[in-house]
């Protein structure tokens, strides 16, 4: 069994993190400004009659719409990264071009799989009968 490394070169995730974040920022951008002009109408429709306030222009509802974003956040919505930043995902130290790319790495991964099956089937799942065995209650 062959560990797929993925398909980026030593040092090739730097478009591709480029590119996620540019998208990020256009989704973002695009969201600001088709969602300002839902908030322009309903502040327009409500908030003179019911509050006593003036109406808003387009501007001015793109801006509530991004001080919103920043004073409440992003409130049940996760990161565009699905979580990698917490460790979770694909790639993450231990590649091929870590720094330390030895035998175990700091985080668990193996630098060989290959060997693995063949460990496992000479040694592997004795010794791991054994462990069970001797931590059983």
């Amino acid at each position: 069994m062959e560990k797929h490394t993925g398909s980026y070169p030593c040092g090739g995730k730097g478009p591709w993190i480029a590119g996620r974040i540019g998208r990020g920022i256009v989704i973002g951008l695009a969201f600001a400004l088709v969602f300002g002009l839902f908030v322009k109408l309903l502040w327009n429709w409500l908030a003179p009659g019911v509050f006593g306030l003036r109406e808003i222009g387009y501007w001015q509802a793109v801006g509530i719409v991004v001080l919103a974003r920043i004073l409440f956040g992003h409130r049940g919505m996760r990161p565009g990264f699905g979580g990698r930043w917490h460790g979770h995902g694909h790639g993450g130290w231990g590649g091929p071009c870590s720094p330390c790319s030895g035998e175990d790495t700091a985080n668990g991964q193996i630098k060989d799989w290959r060997k693995y099956d063949a460990w496992w089937d000479e040694e592997g799942r004795e010794a791991y009968k054994k462990y069970i065995d001797s931590h059983k209650e």
